[in-house]
């Protein structure tokens, strides 16, 4: 199955204290960028079927110039102002809204990912009798601090992702499933709802998870793929969950 990917890479990661672009960080001496990257197209970079768009903004010709290097058919967009994830994805638009099969979202700083993973995640979508308009990655956390939690229905259907800030603490306390932030969205579908993304919040930011709630008030279909590993989809923002990465990695290896 072929799919489109677009990487959020825009930001500056203020929290590494480092001038260096927060993708740009080494992992065990690799970009971390890198591994995101390779778990779409694995370590060759001739699978033209799969585009990938990197959308940069902080220091953006660094990371254009790290990337292109190992990457040549990488395809970069500029998000300049930083609005927010729903703003940084509709930049990829004049390169993929025509492109007729899926759009993975992935963030940039989030290395540990797996291509075994990803590609359990397009085949659950593809195989689905539901006709989902996205499947939306959740991991279960005993400790969902700062992560949108999965609301469901009585029937289990997905019926939104409220943000930590905007619920209660009993809520919170009984809400385990949290939103990763990586999704399969069909193309066809995606581009239109983000242009009815609004930034009514308290950033005043333009969200990525409210297109899921444009698609349910559509009637579309939102799926989620839930990942046993909460390992793989920690984000890094700080020296100390880098060196947190660095220890998971030389585990993984070890275990090969």
């Amino acid at each position: 199955m072929n799919f489109a990917t677009v990487i959020l890479a825009a930001g500056k990661g203020t929290r590494m204290n480092s001038d260096l672009p927060k993708v740009l960080h080494p992992l065990s001496d690799i970009p971390m960028i890198h591994y995101v990257i390779d778990s779409v197209i694995g370590n060759d970079d001739n699978n033209n079927n799969n585009p990938i768009v990197v959308v940069v903004g902080h220091k953006k010709d660094l990371v254009i110039s790290e990337i292109s290097s190992k990457y040549p058919s990488t395809q970069f967009v500029t998000q300049e102002p930083q609005l927010g994830t729903a703003h940084a994805v509709i930049q990829s638009e004049p390169l993929l809204s025509n492109y007729p099969g899926l759009v993975l979202i992935l963030s940039g700083d989030v290395p540990l990912i797996r291509r075994e993973t990803i590609q359990a995640m397009v085949n659950h979508m593809t195989q689905s009798n539901e006709d989902p308009a996205v499947t939306m990655m959740t991991c279960t956390m005993l400790d969902s601090t700062g992560y949108g939690r999965v609301m469901r229905d009585e029937k289990g259907d997905v019926i939104g992702v409220i943000e930590e800030k905007d619920i209660s603490l009993d809520v919170i306390r009984a809400i385990k499933e949290v939103n990763t932030g990586i999704y399969l969205f069909k193309a066809e579908y995606l581009y239109p709802a983000l242009h009815r993304v609004d930034n009514h919040n308290r950033q005043k930011e333009y969200y990525l998870p409210q297109v899921l709630e444009i698609f349910l008030k559509d009637g579309l279909k939102v799926t989620t793929f839930n990942n046993i590993d909460v390992t793989e989809t920690h984000g890094i923002n700080t020296i100390v969950q880098l060196v947190e990465a660095e220890n998971i990695l030389k585990i993984r290896n070890n275990k090969k």
